[in-house]
């Protein structure tokens, strides 16, 4: 079935039609299972040679690494995973970074820092790095009920504060 879903996927723009040639089908339903369970195949298959080598050196670097989808967390992994990504997955997927050091990270929307022995966090939006700018919230002149606009605005507000770790964070991102 799986194989039928990839083979299968159409999208339609305009009056043309076109058939998904590479990759899995982005926002289908299965999407982010399929990319799941993709990484984790070679995941589980790498990490199950370290362990039958009994290589729990390396292993033990990978013991706070997680993923969310495409997203992985690798904090004090001393860039091990930079290192092995072409041992782990194979060589099509491209594996990028923009975070500076091991100690501090981007996961998810959230910037994560280690400093002194302490986890911090805030907001991080890769949107702020574009060189255009961005809309974040709904125009109150445009066509969206008033009540849906203050709705974005509060749930947001909500999200900074559970997203950032001091209130200076908190203000600085909702003021963007």
């Amino acid at each position: 079935m799986i194989v039928w879903l990839i083979d299968n996927t159409y999208v339609k723009i305009g009056d043309k039609v076109f058939r998904q040639m590479i990759g899995i089908p982005m926002g289908t339903d299965c999407a982010p299972f399929l990319a799941n369970l993709f990484l984790f195949s070679y995941e589980f298959q790498w990490m199950y040679e370290k362990l039958k080598k009994k290589q729990f050196y390396l292993l033990n670097k990978f013991k706070h690494c997680c993923r969310y989808i495409d997203d992985l967390f690798a904090i004090n992994n001393d860039k091990t995973l930079l290192r092995l990504k072409h041992k782990i997955y194979p060589p099509e997927l491209d594996i990028t970074t923009d975070d500076q050091n091991d100690q501090n990270v981007h996961y998810l929307d959230l910037d994560i820092l280690i400093k002194n022995d302490k986890f911090s966090y805030c907001i991080y939006d890769k949107r702020d790095k574009f060189n255009f700018p961005i809309v974040n919230f709904p125009n109150l002149s445009g066509n969206i009920p008033t009540s849906h606009s203050y709705s974005v605005f509060l749930s947001q507000l909500v999200r900074y504060a559970r997203g950032c770790l001091y209130f200076e964070n908190k203000i600085f991102a909702s003021t963007d």
